[in-house]
């Protein structure tokens, strides 16, 4: 996930790989996202950006999941007990003071992670290829001439974003059957 975001903004900027990698490998992945939408919204055109804000939204949803299975801790409720909980902790600049809470996590959760993992994959990939092709497209002699975002779909097997959108509506559901306190996807997914 990592690699593809900051290519993705390599590519968004017209950086070569040591001048992204000077800029990128030290920063965390909020960063990243901020500024992957920062570089979008000087160098892209409005549906490139609404791509890159969905695609973001979705990386962002996973990216708090993710670091909820790899840095929370098992906590049984009974000796023996299949791990359904974990127990993460957050602490906030300053303060001193860690807030534990606990996020429930079993197979099915970690199997959908895996599952909207690779949907995040490929749409990242998308976003850099089409990315590029847009940057080029601006330098090239055609420039004049608007982007076309059909052309770069036609003949492709990946239905650009719309697997993601689609995902996005169904975590918002699932959100608003639960009643959950979560904030909403920034951008709308429709």
């Amino acid at each position: 996930m990592e690699n593809y975001l900051e290519r993705l903004i390599w590519a968004t900027a017209k950086w070569d790989h040591k001048l992204g990698a000077l800029i990128t490998t030290d920063m965390g992945n909020v960063a990243r996202v901020q500024l992957a939408l920062n570089l979008a919204h000087h160098f892209l055109d409005e549906q490139l950006v609404s791509e890159f804000q969905v695609v973001m939204v979705f990386l962002d949803i996973n990216r708090t999941i993710r670091n909820d299975i790899i840095h929370g801790l098992p906590t049984p409720k009974i000796p023996n007990d299949v791990q359904k909980v974990f127990r993460k902790g957050s602490a906030k600049a300053g303060k001193g003071v860690v807030r534990y809470s606990e996020v429930p996590i079993d197979f099915e959760c970690i199997g959908t992670a895996i599952n909207d993992l690779l949907y995040l994959q490929i749409g990242l990939v998308f976003l850099l290829k089409k990315a590029m092709d847009f940057r080029n497209h601006q330098g090239s002699q055609q420039s004049s001439e608007p982007f076309d975002h059909a052309r770069f779909l036609a003949g492709d097997t990946w239905s650009g974003i719309d697997p993601i959108r689609n995902r996005l509506k169904d975590l918002h559901l699932q959100r608003q059957k639960q009643g959950s306190s979560q904030r909403p996807p920034q951008s709308s997914p429709a």
